[in-house]
């Protein structure tokens, strides 16, 4: 028992398909653009950090940069935290102060 012709039915199927296609790959596709925007974020935050060091301590400015701000600063001894915050590592004793207040 048919309701519709083949074609048509042929044609409802094939735009079911269309659509459950659609459902599982565009939010992939989102994930991915929110991925890509957050590493760019993370990458203008690290290169605002790196000046900020640069400029309260000026023998840092010759510190070779690699091509991603993270790694320079990583490699300079200063680590993100999970509250977004820079801490150096090792604490020392000024920067035990500073995270005091």
């Amino acid at each position: 028992m048919r309701i519709f012709r083949r074609e048509v039915e042929l044609a409802l199927r094939m735009l079911g398909v269309a659509t459950l296609v659609g459902l599982i790959v565009l939010p992939v596709a989102w994930g991915y653009e929110q991925r890509r925007q957050a590493k760019a974020w993370q990458h203008v935050a690290c290169e605002y950090r790196i000046r900020e060091v640069t400029r309260a301590a000026p023998f840092m400015a010759n510190a070779e940069r690699a091509a991603d701000p993270c790694t320079t600063l990583a490699r300079l001894g200063l680590q993100m935290t999970g509250t977004t915050e820079f801490v150096v590592m090792p604490a020392t004793a000024r920067s035990v102060a500073a995270r005091v207040r």
